[in-house]
């Protein structure tokens, strides 16, 4: 009984070494396979960018942490045809498929120890443009892009290209959508069909970068997005007001303006101010030859007449402030230059507003 019985914890002792010899030696061979991003033998293959847009360049990388690959032969191939076969060829560019197609991207490895290991990835594509959409006010027609201003609202409208397993485009509304702000997500403005969110400037004049990933529900089509906020300062553009054609908005005072006729009403465009609550918050603080005319305080206009057989010009100087964002203040000036010496203008007496 004692030898059976020393027999039997003999074989125990030797059953417990072997184990845990095979799971702490980094030599014992095991099955090829994947568990999440593990590779069980050793081997993996990665791509970057992670999520391609159609038409890019896409780098594909083999890497391993148990054998030298600098040393082996590596197969490149892309739906079945070899792109590539060289010692150590352990990266590779290509061109990603248009949306609803897809790219199987497989590569062969023939180590120095003489085994082979095989690996596939498949490159499927997506986009997703980000429209920005500010607060801020820009004249009529005007077709030049409306820059974000310090403490202007910004409203962020994704617009996916995605394609379900069958090829038909797969509805905005039915998507996830993730966003980041920098680093943060925004969780209570990411989740299903949130597609567009809107962000006012902070106090803290600075810019930031906006990230969007979309997920269908299943996973299977994805597509990421990044955009730059950069807050500028808002500004003042004036132009001449005429009765008959109204506001001239397609050409500016610029440095000065020669006054023609006995008057000219000249109209001041807050360019990029917040102005979707204008209920008083927009103080115009107007100056002639550096006197503040506080009676125009909440005018955007100022109307100017010549003076009879005089010459010369004045300064015209303008300051907007925003009182609720207190970030949004602007200011400019130009010059109105009159002659009425030769009787070139039937002019009032002064100078009036």
């Amino acid at each position: 009984m004692k030898k059976n019985g020393f027999l039997v914890l003999h074989i125990s002792i030797f059953i417990l070494f072997f184990t845990f010899f095979s799971l702490s030696n980094p030599h014992v061979s095991h099955a090829q396979s994947s568990i999440g991003n593990v590779s069980l033998d050793g081997v993996d293959i990665e791509m970057s960018p992670a999520n391609p847009a159609p038409g890019d360049s896409v780098t594909v990388d083999v890497k391993s942490y148990s054998t030298d690959l600098n040393g082996a032969t590596i197969n490149w191939s892309s739906n079945g045809k070899s792109i590539g076969k060289s010692v150590g060829l352990t990266s590779i560019t290509v061109q990603a498929p248009p949306v609803g197609k897809s790219l199987a991207i497989s590569v062969s490895v023939k180590t120095v120890e003489g085994a082979t290991i095989q690996k596939v990835l498949t490159i499927k594509t997506g986009s997703v443009d980000i429209i920005p959409e500010t607060s801020g006010y820009v004249p009529p027609l005007y077709r030049g892009k409306n820059l974000f201003v310090y403490q202007n609202t910004v409203k962020l409208v994704a617009m996916p290209n995605l394609v379900d397993s069958n090829g038909k485009p797969i509805d905005p509304q039915a998507l996830i959508y993730t966003w980041k702000q920098d680093s943060t997500v925004l969780g209570s403005l990411s989740g299903y069909g949130k597609q567009s969110l809107s962000i006012k400037g902070s106090l803290i004049a600075r810019p930031f970068v906006i990230n969007l990933k979309v997920n269908s529900t299943d996973g299977k089509a994805h597509a990421e997005s990044q955009i730059a906020i950069n807050p500028s300062s808002p500004a003042i553009n004036f132009y001449q007001n005429d009765p008959l054609y109204g506001v001239l908005y397609n050409k500016s005072v610029g440095d000065s303006i020669n006054l023609e006729h006995n008057q000219i009403k000249i109209t001041a465009a807050p360019y990029g101010f917040d102005m979707a609550d204008d209920s008083g918050t927009m103080t115009y603080s107007w100056m002639i030859n550096e006197i503040l005319h506080d009676e125009l305080a909440s005018s955007s206009a100022i109307l100017l007449a010549t003076p009879s057989g005089t010459s010369g010009s004045s300064d015209i100087k303008l300051e907007i402030q925003n009182t609720t964002d207190i970030l949004q203040r602007a200011n400019n000036s130009f010059s109105a230059i009159y002659d009425t010496t030769s009787n070139k203008v039937n002019g009032a007496a002064s100078i009036t507003f």
